[in-house]
């Protein structure tokens, strides 16, 4: 069955919308003086859809409002539980580095939070982690002053040599295929050189670990 409003002319269908003003009239668009028509885009924001009545509840972190249980309010208490990590280290960590330095697999987000959500904090969790490593890497100290700087390189342009981008790159200590978190904890800034370093330590473990299973095949040859 498709989307429905129990406030549509006609609930099944796109129709124009059936809502009363205080005063007992059809609500009217500015731009038409007809009752608002109520299409797919209209219907997603409707506190009426699938005929059941959507909420508005105050939140405690942004101490607005939110429709209960939808998207919006979820990522304001993920927004929250990553803010109260943040703080948290602050507080154990009064000099840097402010990381653990064997990583940790405590998490950060709630068990149901959806793939969105993550991929949305964790840009803001990556920029958080170069600030607050002062765009240094944390390895060999080499310092960037941004996320990004320009070095020469004497191998380009068939060894005539010119300038390449570099890029810092935030580091997970414990690898998220063992466990470890997008905490901040567990988080720490290198620079490219330093992080293949790590790379190719976790790829010989797990060849270590995995060529005793005789029917494994390596997924980097």
């Amino acid at each position: 069955m498709p989307d429905f409003c129990l406030h549509r002319l006609d609930p099944l269908r796109e129709s124009h919308c059936g809502l009363l003003d205080d005063n007992g009239t059809y609500k009217m668009t500015k731009e038409t003086g007809m009752p608002i028509f109520c299409t797919k885009e209209v219907l997603r924001k409707c506190p009426y859809r699938n005929g059941e009545t959507r909420t508005l509840e105050f939140c405690p972190y942004c101490k607005k409002r939110h429709y209960a249980g939808s998207g919006e309010q979820k990522l304001c208490k993920e927004k929250h539980n990553v803010n109260e990590a943040f703080t948290e280290l602050r507080k154990e960590f009064s000099q840097p580095p402010k990381y653990y330095p064997d990583g940790t697999r405590k998490p950060i987000y709630s068990d149901w939070t959806k793939d969105w959500i993550r991929v949305y904090l964790w840009r803001n969790i990556r920029q958080r982690i170069l600030r607050r490593d002062k765009y240094t890497c944390q390895d060999c100290g080499a310092e960037f002053g941004k996320s990004s700087r320009k070095v020469y390189d004497p191998s380009l342009r068939h060894g005539k040599g010119g300038y390449k981008k570099e890029s810092l790159e935030v580091h997970h200590i414990i690898p998220r295929s063992l466990g470890g978190s997008d905490h901040p904890g567990n988080l720490k800034t290198l620079c490219p050189d330093c992080h293949k370093k790590y790379g190719e330590l976790h790829r010989t473990r797990c060849k270590r670990i995995c060529y005793e299973d005789e029917d494994f095949i390596d997924p980097w040859e």
